[in-house]
């Protein structure tokens, strides 16, 4: 869709003054289905035997990526984990940012915190 900020503008009583009018700018894939295919087996084995492993479920093939992002000095910097499975037939997608706080005694990872959390949610829709 063609991206836009404002989605409708009201007057003070409320009426309907503006509202945009979303359309598709093409209906051109995201990429080919061939760098779909090879996106989704490295995500498979960042889970495998990369950084995401926490995302592993026992049968299932899980597609997943993890991240860290940095924030302020002396703050627990963001964790990260976005995760889709079965990765050749998604039945469940997922996306976790944990905010930890400063105290926090484990791994600040994305893999640490943010992937047990995505990989318990997966297990609930997956019935595993």
């Amino acid at each position: 869709m063609e991206p836009y900020i404002v989605d409708e503008v009201r007057s003070p009583d409320f009426d309907t003054l503006d509202k945009a009018d979303p359309h598709p700018i093409d209906n051109q894939p995201a990429m080919s289905e061939g760098d779909a295919k090879e996106l989704q087996g490295m995500l498979v084995d960042t889970a495998n035997e990369g950084t995401a492993t926490s995302g592993q479920i026992s049968g299932v093939d899980v597609a997943a990526k993890t991240g860290t992002a940095q924030r302020g000095e002396g703050e627990a910097p963001y964790s990260w984990f976005v995760a889709f499975a079965p990765a050749d037939d998604p039945q469940v997608a997922v996306a976790v940012m944990a905010d930890p706080p400063l105290d926090w005694g484990g791994d600040v990872t994305g893999n640490g915190i943010a992937g047990p959390i995505a990989n318990s949610v997966m297990r609930a829709v997956l019935d595993q």
